[in-house]
């Protein structure tokens, strides 16, 4: 039985409308070889990049990294792997361990805050967050032993639910995201922002995330 390779992509295909990014590429790769990908500009290096670690979605064909499937699987994908950009811009006026702190979502709880501390920063009965969730208006996930409910504290700012985050969800979910993923987009750095989605959409830049998520379904 032929062993596992580290990433293998099958005909992958990504176009942008009229325009290819990637066309058919055929590639296995195997654990512990070392590979660098040479071309010019435009010629598809991030575009297959940002596809096997489903920041972008294949329009035909299909990749797996470690065995994981990059479409499916790419919660677990992202857990494994690390994406930097060369052209990664951090946020000017935050230190390091503020970085650090705001980044941390994707690794850990650390940035997460328990359904009666959300319901108290949004001046509401902790009874109307779970609705709010329901609604489409807050995305949670479960953590820790007793998978208790949690909300990212970057989605409330000046007591309400940060201006352009339930869209974005909408436009997400729209696309296919599960809400785990939907989370490690918003999450994930994204160097033409600069900075994350979430980061973003604090800043009152929802136009800009909305139309990256809208970009997600071409």
């Amino acid at each position: 039985m032929a062993a596992e390779a580290a990433l293998e992509a099958r005909a992958l295909t990504k176009s942008y409308g009229a325009s290819r990014g990637i066309v058919d590429i055929d590639l296995r790769f195997e654990r512990g070889e070392v590979v660098g990908l040479v071309g010019a500009n435009g010629a598809g290096k991030t575009t297959f990049m940002r596809t096997l670690l489903d920041f972008i979605r294949p329009t035909s064909g299909s990749v797996s990294v470690l065995g994981l499937d990059s479409r499916h699987e790419s919660v677990e994908v992202r857990r494994r792997c690390t994406y930097l950009p060369g052209e990664l811009v951090l946020p000017p006026r935050l230190t390091g361990h503020e970085i650090l702190r705001r980044f941390a979502f994707t690794r850990s709880a650390e940035d997460l805050r328990r359904a009666p501390e959300v319901a108290e920063r949004l001046g509401l009965e902790v009874t109307r967050i779970r609705p709010l969730i329901k609604e489409g208006q807050l995305i949670a996930v479960r953590r820790g032993e007793n998978k208790v409910l949690m909300v990212p504290s970057d989605f409330i700012g000046d007591g309400k639910v940060v201006k352009g985050l339930p869209g974005t969800l909408t436009l997400l979910r729209d696309d296919g995201f599960t809400d785990e993923e939907a989370l490690e987009w918003l999450f994930t750095p994204d160097p033409t922002l600069p900075g994350t989605p979430a980061q973003a959409l604090r800043e009152n830049r929802g136009t800009e995330v909305k139309r990256r998520a809208q970009a997600l379904a071409v």
